[in-house]
């Protein structure tokens, strides 16, 4: 029975752990009527997890299997991505796309608590964005007009 338990102590200490050295980022933006978001998870800030861009509930989505092209600098205020699908997913017949870009004059640092875990680094950005993508909605062109969000990035590793 000690075996069984010690077992599962290590089997429970190896899985709760995310691998040294991982940057994981959540990003999340909004525009200002807020009928348009947009969301995406990072890792290493080049393998991306998933992403949503919703437009008036209307919804255009990438996985991990679609490609994705990411520029982070926070030193010089530079934050791109570029999403695809990757699986042939067509929008009114083109490839799904999405281009999203900081407006460099925005990017703020935002001062983060770390009494809360004192062996994580955390980092927390605002800025104000840009994107263009394929349009989702029905009866639409087919990509959007460039549209302006609120966006915060949080970067943990």
């Amino acid at each position: 029975m000690k075996s069984i338990v010690y077992a599962f102590i290590i089997l429970t200490a190896i899985t709760s752990f995310k691998p040294i050295g991982v940057v994981t980022s959540v990003l999340t933006c909004k525009s200002k009527s807020g009928s348009v978001t947009f969301t995406a998870n990072l890792t290493d800030y080049e393998v991306f997890g998933n992403s949503e861009l919703l437009i008036d509930k209307s919804k255009l989505s990438f996985t991990s299997k679609d490609k994705g092209y990411a520029i982070f600098d926070s030193k010089n205020k530079v934050f791109t991505l570029y999403l695809e699908s990757g699986n042939n997913i067509k929008v009114k017949g083109r490839t799904a796309f999405l281009q999203f870009w900081v407006i460099p004059s925005s990017f703020k640092s935002q001062p983060i608590d770390k009494t809360k875990d004192e062996y994580t680094i955390h980092d927390l950005y605002q800025f104000k964005a840009k994107i263009i993508s394929s349009d989702p909605r029905p009866g639409k062109e087919t990509e959007t007009p460039i549209l302006e969000m609120d966006g915060t990035l949080e970067v943990t590793l």
